[in-house]
């Protein structure tokens, strides 16, 4: 069980710092679609600490592309972590709590069908639809411009 004050330090790393994504594959068999939410920052021991508590892995990014930059660090977590941590760090989020409710959503329709598993089979073109839509209104919102408008209804 996390504090208030963990939630509110996750939830503010999270909105600086974090992304939220859903990768899509397509192999011959298997289409999946992978949520994934990151942290990028240069302290690695702050992402290491994230590790050790929350689960998920921490690893290096590409090598600074100038002597002024520093080695940067990413904090990842999959589908599993995802379903136990959003949960309770959503009603803290201020700037990214729509994308975080789209990822947990295609979280819990993956651990439904066992997504990720060997127990997986093909997704109906219905999952695949409706997974189609869940990664449209994300890659909506992860576009950089101009503000999406409130009428725009994602989910």
């Amino acid at each position: 069980m996390m504090t208030v004050q963990e939630k509110a330090y996750l939830a503010g790393l999270l909105d600086g710092e974090g992304y939220f994504q859903i990768k899509s594959f397509n192999p011959a068999y298997r289409h999946t679609f992978d949520p994934i939410v990151c942290i990028v920052h240069t302290y690695r021991s702050l992402l290491e600490w994230l590790a050790s508590t929350y689960g998920g892995k921490t690893i290096k990014c590409h090598e600074p592309r100038s002597p002024k930059h520093r080695q940067e660090y990413r904090w990842q977590i999959g589908t599993r972590v995802i379903v136990t941590l959003l949960p309770e760090v959503i009603p803290s989020l201020r700037v990214k709590r729509q994308k975080a409710e789209i990822v947990l959503t295609l979280a819990k329709l993956n651990i439904l069908r066992n997504v990720g598993t060997k127990y997986h089979k093909p997704l109906t073109e219905e999952e695949k639809t409706e997974r189609y839509r869940l990664k449209n209104n994300l890659d909506i919102l992860n576009k950089v411009g101009p503000t999406i408008p409130a009428q725009f209804n994602l989910v």
